[in-house]
């Protein structure tokens, strides 16, 4: 089914979107340009194929180099909880630096940009793989953690930014929902297969550190896998650069749908951030619950998510990206709540949080994906994808240092009441999310 489903993406990519009316005037979101139909069917197929497979190393590295396994380095190392806390906090924090890696997409060979900056973000990572070997002191290799985790999530930054706004001329705008919806299919199950791997490889050992190396070097070596696959991806719009400047950043604001969209992101990023900087500490330490629960816990995310992938996408394809949004960050309220309610002896609500997760924020990731493409003028969707993006840094980054602070002062017992502030912030957010306007234009959908 999927490889009649990219078939049919590789026949359709080259055909003009059939519009609907009632979104954005016409001409705000431009139409694909004159070169993006070069690209033979071929070609196409190829690089729709790479995409996903780019995208299932990308999990790869998620599992061994974010999230758990950086918790796992840090208390390893002896780091205390903020400490802890601030590395959650960088890869979303990184978004920040969206705002020059726009002004960067806009000037240079955008596939360029994200090949090198994408290889390098997994790269960077090799000389954690030699702390062990080299008996690298603790309080170094502390240092040494903090330090390239910032550099690969600057990096990540930048290389995804391009990557978007790439993929935004790759992906024909009457199939995107629908090819993010197998896309995310396909990478929910690598990124689950890999945190089994992850945990079992940790949890087998009673001394960490040559388990973490090793992590460290998979993850350093999906960078050059990430490059072969980003290099076998066309650009149908290579060429066709449309450098702005910094002044391209207030279009965002003037644009009615775009500015609503910013104040969403700003806000989400802050509520999320109180519980999403705590839960692998939470899980690991206060709970105590172990790497292969958190695997187990990432399994049933999985499944939800894959079973779900593709009614998602439909239904964004379908309703628009409002609805979908809306929903899934109202619904997304109830997982720190089920953190709270966990303890080391009734731990069940941490397995209907996963379903929850899987199928919630599935939906969201796809309508995230969706809205800000559809609300991006093609000429300037360097400058939109990077405002989005910043705003959800900037709110996060600063949710988090807060988060930080009051876990220093108060101790490890005050993440349940973070807990629950993060829920009420992400409801919050559903709601606003309601007062979107989907008002863009939005193709129909691609006959099956």
């Amino acid at each position: 089914m999927a490889h009649r489903f990219l078939s049919a993406l590789a026949r359709v990519a080259n055909a003009r979107p059939i519009m609907r009316p009632g979104l954005l005037a016409p001409g705000t979101l431009a139409p694909a340009a004159p070169s993006a139909t070069s690209a033979s069917r071929h070609d196409r197929r190829r690089s729709l194929w790479a995409n996903i497979a780019e995208g299932a190393v990308a999990e790869v590295f998620v599992a061994c180099a974010t999230g758990a396994v950086v918790t796992g380095w840090a208390l390893h190392l002896g780091a205390d909880a903020t400490t802890i806390g601030a590395l959650g906090a960088i890869p979303v924090a990184s978004q920040i630096m969206n705002l020059p890696a726009g002004w960067w997409t806009s000037r240079v060979d955008r596939r360029r940009l994200a090949i090198v900056s994408l290889t390098l973000a997994r790269l960077v990572w090799a000389p954690m793989a030699l702390v062990p070997a080299f008996g690298v002191e603790a309080a170094v290799a502390l240092k040494m953690l903090v330090a390239i985790t910032l550099a690969s999530g600057a990096l990540t930054v930048v290389g995804t930014n391009a990557w978007s706004a790439w993929v935004g001329d790759l992906v024909p705008a009457r199939i995107r929902g629908r090819f993010f919806g197998v896309r995310t299919a396909w990478l929910t199950g690598a990124g689950a297969a890999a945190a089994l791997g992850t945990a079992a490889l940790l949890d087998g050992t009673d001394d960490p550190a040559p388990a973490l190396a090793i992590l460290s070097a998979v993850a350093a070596a999906t960078g050059v896998a990430s490059g072969v696959f980003l290099a076998l991806q066309v650009d149908p719009g290579h060429g066709q650069r449309h450098p702005g400047d910094l002044r391209d950043f207030l279009d965002v604001l003037r644009h009615p749908q775009a500015r609503d969209f910013l104040l969403y992101q700003l806000a989400w990023g802050a509520a999320i951030a109180p519980a999403a900087c705590f839960w692998a500490l939470h899980v690991l330490d206060s709970l105590a619950l172990g790497f292969s629960f958190l695997a187990m816990h990432g399994l049933i995310v999985a499944t939800s998510r894959i079973a779900t992938a593709n009614m998602w996408g439909r239904y964004v394809q379908r309703h628009g990206a409002r609805r979908a949004l809306a929903l899934c960050s109202m619904g997304i309220a109830a997982m720190p709540l089920l953190w709270a309610m966990s303890t080391p002896e009734a731990w069940w609500p941490l397995l209907l949080d996963a379903v929850v997760a899987g199928v919630l924020w599935g939906g969201h990731g796809i309508a995230s994906l969706d809205w800000p493409l559809a609300v991006s003028p093609r000429k300037q969707r360097p400058f939109f994808l990077a405002a989005f993006a910043a705003a959800a840094g900037v709110g996060f980054a600063l949710a988090a240092l807060a988060s930080a602070s009051v876990v220093e002062v108060a101790g490890a017992p005050i993440l349940r009441t973070l807990f629950v502030v993060s829920a009420l912030g992400r409801f919050s957010c559903g709601l606003w999310a309601l007062r979107l306007h989907e008002t863009a234009t939005r193709p129909a959908l691609a006959p099956r």
